[in-house]
């Protein structure tokens, strides 16, 4: 399936219909975030389905892929809901991962693509102010 739509519609379909098991709305949820990691409903959907300790490096990598598009920049909700997620997890070694490899563009991304004075600017400074200094 490449047509998202045609993806969105299956989900909501069975969701529904309750004619899926979670095992398999979690393959299904997992397969189309990667092939359209940028969309939100369903990134924040398979993340509450991560719920435990042991997916935490997923829940983590879905963030901050997610994150990277532009098309959220100004998302207030989604970058608070980040900054809760990742004052608990700031310590875990996939938060330093993820965080190595966007650490030369992120601060520059965040801080020029933004209205100053934005709910979405003071969550990402906060975020901004948590991986430089755990990351030192």
């Amino acid at each position: 399936m490449d047509n998202p739509n045609a993806h969105i519609y299956l989900y909501d379909f069975c969701l529904e219909n309750g004619s899926i098991d979670k095992e398999e709305l979690l393959k299904l949820l997992t397969e189309f975030n990667e092939r359209w990691p940028s969309n939100k409903s369903h990134a924040l959907a398979l993340i509450r389905m991560l719920s435990t300790e042991s997916q935490l490096d997923k829940r983590t990598t879905i963030y901050f892929n997610l994150l990277d598009y532009s098309c959220h920049m100004e998302d207030a909700e989604l970058w608070s809901e980040f900054e809760a997620f990742l004052a608990l997890n700031v310590n875990s070694e996939m938060v330093r991962r993820e965080w190595l490899t966007r650490q030369s563009w992120w601060p520059a991304y965040l801080r020029d693509s933004h209205s100053p004075v934005s709910n979405a600017h003071i969550s990402q400074r906060n975020i901004l102010n948590l991986l430089c200094k755990h990351r030192k």
